[in-house]
């Protein structure tokens, strides 16, 4: 019986999604390939390089082109005029992200400046990062931290050297970005082969696979069950339950009258002083501060640490 609902709901959705794109009004858009009804042309995708697919196209139909991925239209730029015209000249009319299932739920529903709309929360909460968090007096208060693990980072080499061994470079410079950004973000270190970083790096590897996955609800708005049925769903909820507990453990510690002063504030710290303050015109909450945390800690580890790998081997 459950199969048979299951079947049933799909053909319905089906049918309706088919009617609903066959009758709606259509627009003036650029040039692209004809695509399948429901699945548009994502079956012309190639799985491992989409970019050579998408330059063929480009070949075919200009530098501006449209396709359907599911129920979503796509608009690809293969021109750096046209780019520079889009990301420069009307960037304000071109602001909007989508609203897309995993990145919404793992931004605090858009809450991070990485995945927020272009509104006037957004414009406060990037101003109050260039003034408060991101200044250069601000990076400058960290540079004993950045120097301290240098030089640990040093050690090891220098250690490994001594013994003729082997250095994963990648793996190195992920645990100095790590120990960087969570000493900046959170004024603690963590012994790196510990419990603790073990769990913040479990987190943040989760949450930076959930922001770039593509659940079903995201390209077939009719088809959302199938996120429930996959299981994706479940995972979603399940990681941003581990990660938003962390946070709150943070915050909770940041907020304890009894922690020792720290000689340097964190950005933690800083942002807590702001949620205390309450400047803005929109209420700053904890959701607010968690999901700040975010835009420093996630594009400042794993992000860092494969640039600067990528910098040292082209010097090398």
């Amino acid at each position: 019986m459950d199969l048979f609902l299951i079947i049933a709901a799909l053909v319905a959705a089906t049918a309706f999604f088919f009617l609903r794109s066959t009758t709606k009004k259509s627009l003036r858009l650029p040039p692209g390939p004809k695509g399948l009804p429901i699945i548009g042309n994502l079956h012309q995708m190639e799985k491992f390089n989409p970019q050579h697919f998408l330059f063929r196209l480009s070949k075919l139909y200009g530098p501006i082109f449209t396709m359907k991925i599911g129920g979503r239209r796509l608009a690809v730029i293969s021109s750096a005029e046209l780019a520079k015209e889009l990301l420069k000249t009307q960037d304000l009319n071109f602001t909007a992200r989508p609203l897309l299932k995993g990145q919404q739920t793992m931004s605090y529903q858009g809450r991070e400046l990485g995945f927020g709309q272009y509104t006037a929360y957004y414009r406060e909460m990037r101003k109050m990062c260039m003034v408060n968090l991101f200044s250069p007096n601000r990076v400058a208060s960290f540079r004993p931290v950045r120097e301290e693990e240098c030089q640990r980072m040093m050690d090891k080499i220098y250690k490994a050297a001594d013994q003729s061994g082997t250095v994963d470079l990648s793996e190195l410079l992920l645990s100095f970005t790590n120990c960087v950004v969570c000493r900046q973000a959170f004024g603690k270190r963590y012994n790196e082969y510990g419990t603790e970083m073990k769990r913040f790096i479990d987190i943040l590897y989760e949450t930076q696979a959930l922001l770039g996955t593509l659940f079903f609800s995201d390209l077939f708005p009719y088809f959302g069950f199938l996120d429930n049925l996959t299981g994706l769903s479940a995972r979603l909820k399940k990681a941003f339950k581990e990660l938003d507990t962390y946070l709150q453990e943070l915050l909770d510690e940041t907020l304890d009258p009894n922690r020792p002063k720290q000689e340097t504030e964190s950005f933690i710290d800083l942002l807590m002083q702001i949620y205390k303050d309450q400047p803005f015109s929109i209420k700053f909450t904890h959701e607010n501060v968690k999901a700040m945390i975010l835009d420093i800690v996630v594009p400042g580890t794993d992000t860092a640490a494969a640039v600067v790998t990528i910098k040292k081997l082209k010097n090398a």
